[in-house]
């Protein structure tokens, strides 16, 4: 299930991509991974009941990086 955050951020991305290409401005897309996700064995033995949340992320990540191809 997509929250309506997701989708918001996901038509946000799409919006910023097709104006830049109907402007024909060069855009380049930086995706930062949260500190979570950078610290990832860290976080899961800190958090073991939060890793939900690591999946979660990695899934909107993954989404957002596919907006930008």
């Amino acid at each position: 299930m997509t929250s309506d955050g997701v989708l918001k951020v996901e038509a946000a991305l799409s919006r910023i991509i097709r104006l830049t290409k109907e402007n024909r401005v060069k855009l380049f897309v930086f995706i930062v991974p949260s500190k979570e996700s950078a610290y990832i064995k860290d976080y899961v033995q800190l958090f073991p009941e939060n890793v939900g949340l690591l999946k979660n992320e990695d899934i909107g990540y993954q989404r957002l990086c596919d907006v930008a191809k």
